[in-house]
């Protein structure tokens, strides 16, 4: 069942900071309700593009997004009484399946005794504590998410492919440009012209120092447009982005800046958001362990997760933009 992050975090009752450990089952693992408020709290809320994307929530180790698709056409011109010839009847495309496999995260956080013994904050700081493990999970998560590349030598990266090397079909070179209108406009070329109904829905992830000299580029122009993208008018104004052809330009921390020969180049991921899955297998534990030989409280994380695409081909990756 996909979570909805808007109906999630309406329907919880948020009790981020008193995930303490009376609230896990003896076997350490976080109950069916506590579990859907990590991932509320943790992943929905705790990355750009995670809280966007669909997240999915697995009860086996593996999980399975059938994919079928319509002919083009479906109605033909008919005589009363007279059936549709075989060439006439539409015939369901039957694709393969996206397999979502869970991968085992492991992660430790430990704590001696001095820390809380010198900080003002004392008791108070356990459940800050608490709260940084969960952000630095929700970061870890979506940089998986983005970044993940089974070749790389980082030990979470490594450990499935996420949503950028996943995307291969629709791939656009920028040449080593700054990001400007002809890049965006030969990216939303490239999507496929079955997929053009959905992109009211469609948007551009893509770093921030790109979306930095994109919003400058616009800026230069004379008149309101321009001086409005300088002074950004309100400040409190959501959400504060630049578009194009009706799309965002949405800028994610996570998205690197150093492809490239020279490494200064980033990607951009043009999209419909729910396209992207990210599976999590529900028994994700959080487990606090006294080391009394060290003197030290240790809160162990594990999760079991995967990313894959519904549609590979609905999604448009643009690389070599210049982001320096």
């Amino acid at each position: 069942m996909a979570l909805d992050p808007v109906s999630e975090m309406q329907k919880a009752i948020i009790r981020k900071g008193e995930m303490v450990v009376a609230d896990l089952a003896p076997n350490g693992v976080l109950p069916v309700q506590q579990f859907r408020e990590f991932v509320v709290i943790s992943i929905l809320k705790g990355g750009v593009m995670m809280k966007r994307i669909r997240v999915v929530e697995m009860t086996n180790p593996t999980y399975e997004v059938p994919k079928i698709r319509a002919q083009d056409q479906v109605l033909h011109g008919g005589t009363s009484g007279v059936a549709l010839t075989e060439d006439q009847r539409s015939k369901p495309s039957i694709l393969p399946k996206t397999t979502l496999t869970s991968k085992l995260l492991r992660g430790a956080v430990p704590i001696p005794d001095e820390v809380f013994e010198d900080n003002v904050e004392r008791e108070a700081l356990n459940a800050k504590v608490r709260d940084m493990t969960a952000e630095a999970v929700a970061r870890d998560l979506e940089n998986l998410l983005i970044n993940g590349d089974t070749t790389s030598s980082n030990t979470l990266l490594n450990q499935t492919d996420g949503v950028l090397k996943l995307t291969t079909t629709n791939v656009v070179p920028a040449g080593g440009t700054y990001l400007n209108k002809s890049i965006l406009r030969d990216t939303c070329l490239v999507l496929p012209d079955e997929f053009r109904e959905e992109e009211s829905a469609m948007v551009f992830f893509t770093s921030h120092r790109a979306g930095i000299w994109y919003r400058d580029s616009i800026s230069n122009r004379t008149g309101d447009l321009g001086d409005t993208t300088l002074t950004n008018g309100d400040r409190d104004a959501q959400p504060r982005y630049a578009f194009y052809n009706g799309s965002p330009i949405i800028p994610v921390p996570l998205i690197r800046n150093n492809h490239g020969s020279s490494q200064n180049e980033t990607n951009i991921l043009y999209c419909n958001p729910k396209n992207i899955l990210f599976g999590i297998q529900r028994d994700v534990r959080m487990e606090y362990q006294r080391d009394q030989a060290s003197s030290t409280n240790i809160i162990h994380v594990t999760c079991r997760v995967d990313v894959g695409t519904e549609y590979e081909g609905r999604n448009v990756k643009t690389t070599g933009v210049k982001a320096a």
